[in-house]
């Protein structure tokens, strides 16, 4: 069971940064500019490794799979940006 809530607990927190991310990258295309986009890489850069790093931080404090809450995360991030590029690719 603690396997399970881990991949929940990491799904969930990665869902929580993906959207971060979106917000960040949606702000950036409305400025139109390139300094903008480098910005917000930049961000999106900074919210994955902060969110990661929480994670592993709290590794001895979570009473859950520790690891599967990594996968979770990454697999979340992952997912969710590729579905918000291709939302934003067919607005166009």
């Amino acid at each position: 069971m603690k396997y399970v809530i881990g991949a929940l607990v990491g799904i969930v927190w990665g869902c929580i940064g993906a959207f971060i991310n979106c917000s960040i990258t949606k702000a950036a295309i409305k400025k139109n500019k390139d300094s903008a986009m480098l910005i917000a890489n930049l961000l999106r850069i900074t919210v994955d490794i902060v969110l990661l790093g929480i994670i592993v931080l709290m590794r001895n404090l979570i009473p859950f799979s520790f690891e599967l809450a990594l996968v979770g995360t990454v697999a979340a991030l992952s997912i969710v940006n590729i579905v918000f590029a291709f939302k934003m690719a067919a607005k166009k």
